[in-house]
């Protein structure tokens, strides 16, 4: 019984852990995509895609930053 409750517990924290941060979420042909936006040491906001696990690249949100290459 505890390893049960145990077994949700670590489930509901890894779809919180999940969700965390997540601006857009979209089912397509080729699998999940999600983008999720953080902030880097200088406090500046970017937003990085994924495709299930796989980070496809990130973006600052603010100009003129958001002009620089960054992935």
């Amino acid at each position: 019984m505890a390893a049960a409750a145990a077994m949700v517990l670590v489930l509901a924290r890894s779809v919180r852990d999940f969700k965390k941060d997540t601006i857009v979420r979209e089912r397509s042909f080729y699998g999940a995509l999600r983008v999720r936006e953080f902030t880097n040491w200088l406090k500046e906001p970017y937003r990085t895609l994924y495709n299930g696990k796989i980070e496809h690249g990130a973006q600052y949100v603010n100009p003129p930053s958001s002009l620089l290459p960054t992935t």
